[in-house]
């Protein structure tokens, strides 16, 4: 899509949308205004957009390199042409449209005009793929000067990188003066004595009927919008560089991706959290089981208060549970430790008064303290899961309940 702007006339903004391959025009119309741009946003929709400038709203130059400043050049640029722009150079943007030995060809533009056309592009939906100037985008053909009579001015490109919008009137004027010469390399050529030949679209202008050189050749007439439509689309020429130069695709790519991947980021965050909860509660559980074995392990061999590693309380409580149980399985003393042990595990409440176990009956009795009734009616069903249970009477001494079990093997 290509749309032209001129800041002599802001209320008729033409546009027009071009198929290369099917070569035909698929829509074009006039906008009354900037503010109408919104209706453009459906035809912009993965389509390459070219912004033309009004050939007087942009000043092409030639410009020499000083010698041995080629790096330097950019940075130079504005104060080699501070005496032939009119403007203050601190109010325009300036692009390189080509560097070559001890050559230049730039384009200048008021930097706030350029930034508002771009703004407001933007809040319509519409991204700018390139900006240009109009008359840089009339058809060169290494013969002739292109000239297209638009609206009582000319736009006439006289090589690759420049060109020049005269009024109809004043045209005669600017081709009667040398030189006019086709350079279409961006090299100097010498003036040419023979007659410059100028390709005309459309009708010639009035004002240039009754000149004799140039010659002046008309050629079929064109809408204007899909004649330069068509060079735009192709043209390498971009006035959107430094502080105006298009981002990156992967760069708007992480910008669209910017809000998802913070969430994912927060959410990472959430499930790490979450995890290293999880990790320090199964891990103080653990270390609670542990504190609990070796008070077990303490209170079965009071002489033994060292214990090196995991494996050893275990190695050991295995002895001790094969030695009472002389070689037998039928009701070994260590096995009720450690039933009785997982029975008290969410019973932290209970303090334990004595354990004493009964070889010839069978049976383990405990005497145990709590706050509350509640709790000892907790630790009966735990112990059910395991032993037969008779518990005895529930006593309370001040803030504190005392009860016994008797459990026996199911």
């Amino acid at each position: 899509m290509t749309v032209r702007l001129s800041r002599q006339n802001l209320k008729t903004i033409p546009w027009l949308v071009w198929s290369s391959t099917e070569n035909e025009i698929i829509a074009s119309g006039e906008l009354g205004g900037l503010e109408e741009l919104e209706e453009l946003t459906s035809y912009a929709t993965e389509r390459s957009v070219a912004l033309l400038l009004d050939g007087q709203d942009v000043a092409l130059r030639e410009v020499g390199v000083p010698a041995g400043a080629s790096r330097q050049f950019s940075t130079m640029l504005p104060f080699l042409l501070e005496e032939e722009l009119a403007q203050d150079i601190d109010e325009l943007h300036f692009s390189i449209l080509k560097q070559t030995g001890d050559k230049a060809w730039v384009a200048a533009v008021d930097k706030d005009y350029l930034q508002q056309c771009i703004e407001r592009f933007f809040e319509a939906g519409i991204e700018l793929h390139r900006v240009l100037p109009d008359v840089l985008s009339l058809p060169l053909d290494g013969s002739a000067i292109p000239m297209l009579p638009w609206q009582g001015y000319c736009l006439i490109r006289q090589d690759i990188y420049q060109g020049i919008v005269l009024p109809e009137a004043l045209v005669p004027y600017a081709l009667a003066r040398p030189p006019f010469t086709v350079d279409i390399e961006g090299e100097e050529e010498s003036p040419s004595e023979e007659p410059v030949h100028i390709q005309c679209f459309g009708s010639i202008p009035e004002s240039l009927s009754s000149i004799e050189n140039p010659k002046i050749e008309a050629l079929p007439a064109e809408l204007p919008m899909a004649l330069l439509a068509k060079n735009a689309q192709l043209s390498t020429i971009n006035l959107l560089s430094g502080e105006f130069k298009r981002q990156s695709s992967w760069l708007k790519n992480i910008k669209l991706w910017q809000a998802p991947a913070i969430a994912a980021l927060v959410l990472l965050v959430i499930f790490g959290i979450n995890t290293y909860t999880q990790v320090s509660q199964i891990e103080t559980q653990a270390t609670a089981y542990r504190a609990e074995s070796e008070r077990i392990f303490r209170a079965v061999f009071p002489d033994k208060n060292r214990i090196p590693t995991v494996s050893y309380l275990k190695r050991q409580m295995s002895d001790e549970k094969t030695r009472l149980s002389g070689g037998t399985v039928d009701a070994p003393l260590m096995v009720w430790l450690l039933d009785v042990q997982v029975a008290l595990k969410d019973s932290d409440k209970v303090q334990i008064q004595s354990l004493k176990f009964d070889s010839d009956r069978e049976e383990l009795r405990i005497q145990a303290q709590a706050s509350d009734f509640q709790t000892f009616e907790q630790l009966r069903v735990a112990f059910s899961e395991k032993f037969l249970v008779d518990q005895g009477q529930i006593n309370r001494n001040g803030d504190l309940v005392s009860s016994s079990y008797v459990l026996k093997v199911k």
